[in-house]
């Protein structure tokens, strides 16, 4: 009689269910964001949404970031890279009509700007944090993120380089935090009450 182990991972429910509010937000926010120049409560919801959303998806994509080489890393890339290309593809053909080689290095309004982001960030890390203090690494990263808000083209969309830049920080604090959440669960009603 063989026995069979099954591996179980204790999944966080916190941030399962984090993942569940901020997809309702990307769909809310994309909902209204054609009528937000009309309505005021329009904008104003969608300012709210999109002032914290996509920085929770990204500290997320830190926190579960595992530490690898940069070979391995590369290797377990290439499925996201598969699905950002083809996704591109399908969103510049909707938008377009036709593929050119600027609709295709143009990443700017297109959810495939966050699948390129991703593998700029992986690939990025496995060779930054092997190389470099995290606590640096986040203020470099800082630095970096200022920089680019004064110098890169507010809706450049070059290659997704801009909103990588610009969302790094939060990917390095994600990983800060990946053993720091038991923490916060456990003093999370301090916080939350002091706060």
């Amino acid at each position: 009689m063989k026995l069979q182990f099954q591996r179980t991972v204790k999944r966080n429910r916190s941030l399962d269910g984090l993942k569940y509010i901020l997809i309702v937000f990307v769909v809310l926010g994309h909902f209204i964001e054609p009528s937000r120049y009309d309505n005021r409560m329009s904008c104003f919801l969608y300012s709210f949404i999109y002032s914290f959303h996509m920085p929770l998806f990204v500290w997320m994509s830190g926190y579960f970031y595992k530490k690898r080489g940069f070979g391995e890393e590369l290797r377990k890339i290439i499925p996201l890279i598969e699905v950002c290309i083809i996704s591109h593809i399908g969103f510049a053909l909707l938008r377009d009509g036709r593929l050119s080689v600027g609709n295709m290095l143009f990443f700017g309004y297109t959810p495939s700007w966050y699948l390129l982001s991703l593998v700029y960030w992986r690939l990025a890390s496995s060779l930054l944090f092997k190389y470099v203090d995290v606590r640096k690494l986040l203020i470099y990263a800082l630095v970096v993120e200022i920089f680019s808000f004064v110098f890169i083209n507010k809706y450049g969309g070059l290659l997704s380089l801009m909103r990588t830049l610009q969302f790094y920080p939060y990917f390095v604090v994600g990983y800060m935090m990946k053993n720091r959440l038991g923490n916060m669960n456990k003093y999370g009603k301090i916080i939350l009450s002091g706060g």
